[in-house]
């Protein structure tokens, strides 16, 4: 039996994987006949596999299991025989990855004896994979090796494998493979010096511990002093760094670290150093920050943790005002001695400042420790250090010969105030030819409004808190503005605020003020203002500045003397589309054109500078059309449109960053032109007029005729004389030649007196009658019949004929009148009917604009 007997058969076991291998060990475990000889299967019986194959495939798993719980006992009872049939070797190695591998497989004598196996029928195999034959070598009929060139490709676990009567493979052994890589030499190895109490210290090394081996490294760190060597410390957790519990100081002390696997093993540089100059010192404690007498100094006191006799110690202050990120440093060589407080000068009076501190070895070897607890502390209070901006503000007053002045003034900065602002005091001196006695004000706010006569002023301002008062801040106001202005005022937004920029005036300026406002609909603004020194072209305005609001900005230069006039401008922090288009509304409308106008957009509606418009216009069924308008216009004339049409419009203003459209609104253009219904009308009514006043005329000099026929001579009945008679008295009259043509006795028919007889309702008028004639006397008597038979055509009565040639001319003028009426009444209808068709137009309109919006 082979060297690895034993250790074979347990591979064996592991590597084992189908139901052919659990057939060649039955067959290499069953004893044969008497003779002891073992002899090869039977075609009936020797194949397994094969009869499993010809089992029905339902009862075929059962059959599996069955014997692979049959094949592990055979190995149970037989296993000296099969730990004879061969081994691998090298046992379980362990390579290098990349480098070249060779296994052997050795096969048994008894094997060869009982089972016609030679080497020369092996397989290898790495995981289920076979390899290639041209790597196989024969090196007898026992022993079979197989190379690997590159093991990176190399499989675990790698068997040797037999293929018995040609057909049947059977495993005879299998080897673990592992693979991996040499550690490398450990790299940067360091070492702290931790204080973990007053006297007590604790070292912890770190190192690289290079690349990854893909096996099992173990690191050690190793100590030891010129005569004796310390006990090792391994690297249990991580593999780059172990922790010295104890330390020794003022002896020097080796320090390197083993890397080591089961490929190979490697050093670290060797360290040689004293712990003492490796400490990290544990922070000073109990901080504390008092003010002193001074309104620029603040005390600091600490406790130092560690021993004097083991170590000097120097220090490192840093502070900052509370409200600032920012850290500021003692200079080290204030602080590079054993101390245990210090007073830091040269801050700021009234202002909170934060402490921190820390320590490491006074010869600067080792570690600094890590920042203490942080302490604040608030400086005394001390005067002003400057006075308040100034500036004003002058409105016209009720009177002509003065001003209402209003004075604004800043409040100081607090690193400015050195204190708490108690109190302003505001003077305002008068310039001749003024003669005005001097005045002064002490408020409490941050304005004054006064009331003054016209002239310049010298106003000063100071600011005074529990110490003192502040320098005089020192404002002109000139009766005039005469001093030169600055130029080409620009303003723009950059990195989120709203960038100033000007061009300075030739003459020295002492300072600027930059004064500012929101535009708005509402008619009240607050100004907002600031100041910058006069060497300044540009700033940045300080105030609350809002995105898509309007600024008006305007640059006011100061001089000692006197002021320029402020030059304004006008800008945007970030623009955006307006909040609404224009709404647009026709002006007039005609044939082929029509008048557009609008009003422009308020500042609260923009949203920032409108570029342009563009109205946008179609027919009901048309396309659209767009005309593109200056923004300083309000009108515009639609051309080349269709007569008797309706129009849809609308318009859009737009901004740097988009538009925004208004409602849409209707039109109709007209179906005549402009003087061409007049071109009608007035010919006809004229023709009309004309034919009247001919058909007058024509009346005119046929008035007999038809006064003939229209205005016949009626006899009045009231003047007859047959009012006069009666059947009693029957009056005595001579009748002519021609009365005789009445019969006698024709009025005495008792119905004819019955119709001449005298009824009460004539009495009166015939009484008149009789009373006129008879003032008359004779001369008209003779005149009256029974009738008045004289009436005829030839005869003429002059009153009569008057009365009917005023009824003629009466007549002729009501015709005149009535015709010019008739004719001014059609062309007011025909300009009224013009008058109602635009407002149908504009109904019309209101109308399709309801019916879109619904």
């Amino acid at each position: 039996m082979g060297p690895g007997a034993g250790r074979g058969a347990a591979a064996a076991l592991r590597v084992r994987e189908d139901a052919a291998w659990a057939g060649a060990a039955i067959y290499a475990s069953v004893p044969g006949p008497a003779d002891g000889r073992r002899r090869p299967p039977t075609p009936g019986r020797a194949t397994a596999p094969g009869v499993l194959c010809n089992m029905p495939s339902g009862w075929s798993w059962v059959v599996h299991i069955l014997y692979f719980l049959l094949s592990i006992c055979c190995l149970r009872g037989a296993g000296a025989l099969v730990q004879s049939c061969g081994y691998i070797t090298p046992e379980s190695p362990v390579l290098a990855i990349g480098s070249s591998f060779t296994a052997w497989c050795i096969l048994n004598e008894s094997c060869l004896d009982y089972g016609n196996i030679y080497a020369s029928q092996i397989i290898w195999k790495t995981k289920r994979s076979v390899v290639p034959k041209e790597q196989y070598r024969e090196i007898n009929r026992t022993v079979s090796s197989v190379t690997f060139n590159d093991t990176s490709t190399l499989a675990t676990p790698l068997t040797c494998n037999i293929l018995a009567d040609g057909h049947l493979e059977q495993n005879i052994y299998g080897i673990d493979v592992r693979l991996g890589l040499p550690p490398e030499k450990p790299e940067n190895l360091s070492c702290i010096v931790h204080q973990t109490s007053r006297s007590r210290f604790s070292m912890n090394c770190t190192w690289n511990p290079g690349r990854a081996t893909f096996l099992d490294t173990e690191f050690w760190l190793r100590t030891r002093w010129p005569q004796e060597t310390f006990n090792d410390c391994k690297a249990a957790v991580v593999n780059n760094s172990c922790l010295i519990p104890d330390v020794q100081f003022f002896v020097n002390l080796e320090v390197w670290v083993e890397a080591k696997n089961d490929l190979g093993m490697m050093e670290s540089e060797h360290l040689l150093f004293d712990p003492v100059d490796m400490v990290k010192p544990l922070p000073p404690q109990n901080l504390s920050v008092t003010s002193g007498i001074l309104p620029t100094v603040l005390k600091l006191s600490w406790e130092n943790r560690i021993i004097p006799a083991e170590m000097e110690l120097k220090f490192n202050i840093l502070y900052k005002i509370s409200d600032s990120p920012d850290w500021m440093e003692v200079p080290p060589e204030d602080t590079a001695s054993t101390r245990t407080s210090f007073t830091v000068q040269g801050l700021k009076p009234y202002t909170e400042y934060v402490f921190s501190l820390r320590c490491m070895k006074r010869d600067g070897l080792g570690y600094w420790s890590d920042r203490s607890e942080e302490k604040s502390g608030v400086t005394i209070e001390d005067r002003p250090s400057k006075g308040p901006p100034l500036w004003r503000k002058i409105d016209t007053s009720h009177s002509p010969a003065s001003w209402t002045v209003h004075l604004m003034w800043k409040e100081l900065d607090h690193y400015e105030a050195n204190g708490i602002i108690l109190h302003y005091e505001v003077t305002i001196k008068a310039r001749s030819p003024l003669s005005r006695p001097l005045e002064k004000h002490s408020v409490n706010t941050t304005n004054l409004t006064l009331e003054l006569p016209k002239g310049t002023y010298d106003v000063t301002v100071t600011a005074h808190n529990s110490v003192g008062s502040s320098p005089a801040s020192v404002l002109l106001i000139p009766a005039s503005n005469s001093k030169a202005s600055v130029k080409n005022v620009r303003a723009a937004p950059h990195a989120g605020r709203l960038w100033v920029h000007w061009i300075a005036p030739n003459s020295h300026v002492a300072k600027y003020v930059i004064e500012w406002y929101e535009m708005s609909n509402n008619s009240s603004y607050v100004t907002e203002w600031q100041q910058e020194p006069g060497s300044s072209q540009s700033t940045f305005l300080k105030g609350d500045i809002k995105p898509f609001k309007c600024y008006q900005i305007t640059v006011y230069p100061l001089y000692a003397d006197g002021q320029g006039n402020g030059q304004s401008t006008k800008a945007y922090l970030k623009q955006d589309y307006p909040v609404k288009g224009p709404t647009i509304q026709t002006k007039k409308v005609g044939k082929t054109e029509a008048i557009l106008t609008w009003k422009h957009l308020s500042v609260d509606d923009q949203n920032g500078f409108i570029k342009n418009y563009i109205i946008f216009y179609k027919t009901i069924s048309g396309n659209e059309t767009a005309a593109k308008v200056d923004p300083s216009k309000t009108e515009y004339t639609l051309s080349s449109l269709s007569s008797d049409t309706l129009y849809t419009v609308r318009m859009a203003a737009y901004t740097e960053v988009g538009g925004k459209s208004g409602p849409v609104f209707t039109f109709t253009t007209q179906k005549f032109g402009k003087g061409e219904i007049e071109a009608i009308v007035v010919p006809v009514c004229l023709a009309f007029l004309m034919s009247v006043l001919l058909g007058v005329l024509f009346f005119f000099n046929k008035r007999d005729l038809i006064k003939k026929y229209i205005w016949p001579n009626v006899p009045d009945p009231s003047k007859s004389n047959i009012a006069q008679w009666s059947p009693q008295a029957p009056a005595k009259h001579n009748f002519s030649s021609k009365d005789q043509m009445y019969p006698e006795g024709s009025f005495t028919d008792e119905k004819m007196m019955k119709v001449f007889s005298r009824s009460e309702s004539t009495q009166p008028l015939l009484d008149s009658e009789e009373r006129s004639e008879d003032n008359l006397g004779d001369a008209t008597s003779p005149r009256h019949q029974y009738f008045k038979q004289n009436c005829s055509q030839d005869e003429t009565n002059p009153v009569r004929d008057e009365r009917a040639q005023q009824g003629t001319w009466m007549v002729i003028l009501l015709i005149s009148s009535f015709t010019t009426v008739l004719t001014f009444f059609f062309i007011f209808s025909t300009c009224d009917f013009k008058r109602r068709t635009l407002k149908t137009q504009r109904g019309v309109s209101g109308f399709f604009v309801i019916i879109r919006r619904g």
